[in-house]
């Protein structure tokens, strides 16, 4: 895997960055030349029924009451659920609008969690998963 930050999705067992993958023609649907930028990453990986979304970030989880003496991990979350808090807009929340907007529309899992921590991200020991078959927000 490229040693980038950003979206990551697995394709048939590989792991990619959509950068890596040819964008759809926004006219005719057709794969072609040019690369995916900003919200057509995420839209890439859905139209590639990517099996995980990785938002790769400086952060090692989601957290709710972030900077202050109170803050939480948030360990594993339902997308409706998650989908309630408020997040930045300038920092965690276009990540956890995506990772929400995935697991949706796909039905998939997301996982937002620390650039540095892609391997324990992969292996399901780090991170913040969203899942439709995960009940209410898990901490910690």
């Amino acid at each position: 895997m490229a040693a980038r930050p950003g979206l990551r999705c697995r394709l048939r067992g590989r792991w990619r960055h959509p950068d890596d993958l040819p964008a759809r023609d926004a006219d005719t649907g057709r794969r072609g030349g040019g690369h995916r930028q900003g919200p057509r990453e995420l839209r890439a990986c859905q139209d590639l029924h990517a099996d995980t979304l990785v938002i790769a970030t400086d952060t090692d989880a989601v957290y709710v009451d972030w900077g202050t003496a109170h803050q939480r991990p948030i360990g594993a979350a339902n997308p409706n659920e998650l989908s309630r808090l408020s997040f930045p807009a300038g920092s965690m929340g276009p990540k956890v609008e995506a990772a929400v907007d995935f697991a949706r529309t796909t039905g998939k899992e997301a996982v937002i969690g620390a650039f540095n921590d892609l391997s324990p991200i992969l292996k399901g020991t780090a991170g913040t998963r969203v899942s439709m078959t995960m009940t209410g927000i898990a901490y910690g």
